[in-house]
């Protein structure tokens, strides 16, 4: 299998997946206009076939028959399967309506391939040479880290812009800053001023001693 087939980006399989389209527009025109027609893709699809190796679509035992013919012949005959499926669901894609009956045709595909001397007759129909496909996943996997290197360098980018942007709004934020600081230092609190006027007023209502505190004038006193 290509380099990265199972990676977490699963480049190699998205590659295939690309290049069966571009086999598609040469061997099976009618069904890629139909897919155009529907403003869908086939990568979708198609993607979970190579990446399961058809075990999700197909019964096991035609499974094991294209398992057999990968380990014989090499990788590059996926593609001659794939091509056989689609020839063989020609008529019933050609019928959908739109993008949804289609990507269900293409997911119960194994509906009408039940007999695996069906699909072998088929895939003898369409045995490209492995250099055509070969040349073809070079073609389609350089396209497509283009493709991601202009989208990695678009966000980066995009974060530096950013970056600029927060950093010429930081000079007015600090200049806000330092205006409600000292809008809060006009209107600070001054302990020592409280303190002042707490004595002035103790001060003001202070007596002398032997006079009669206010408020106790008629007071008797008792001997005790």
């Amino acid at each position: 299998m290509p380099e990265d087939y199972f990676s977490d980006t699963l480049i190699g399989a998205i590659t295939d997946s690309m290049v069966l389209q571009t086999l598609v527009s040469r061997k099976l025109p009618t069904i890629l206009k139909q897919v155009r027609k529907l403003d869908a893709s086939l990568s979708a699809p198609c993607l979970q076939w190579f990446v399961c190796l058809f075990i999700t679509v197909l019964p096991i035992h035609i499974t094991i028959r294209i398992w057999d013919l990968v380990l014989v012949h090499g990788s590059h005959t996926l593609f001659w399967v794939a091509l056989a499926m689609l020839h063989l669901s020609q008529k019933r894609i050609l019928e959908a309506k739109n993008e949804g009956e289609l990507f269900a045709i293409m997911t119960t595909i194994a509906e009408e391939l039940d007999d695996e001397r069906v699909l072998m007759k088929a895939v003898a129909k369409f045995k490209i040479p492995k250099s055509t496909i070969v040349s073809l996943q070079e073609i389609e996997r350089k396209a497509l880290d283009h493709r991601m290197r202009e989208v990695k360098s678009s966000d980066k980018n995009k974060s530096i812009r950013d970056a600029k942007n927060a950093e010429s709004t930081r000079p007015t934020l600090q200049n806000n800053s330092k205006s409600n600081v000292s809008a809060d230092d006009s209107n600070s609190y001054d302990p020592s001023a409280t303190e002042d006027a707490d004595i002035s007023d103790a001060d003001s209502t202070s007596y002398h001693a032997g006079e009669v505190e206010p408020g106790f004038e008629d007071v008797e006193e008792v001997d005790i």
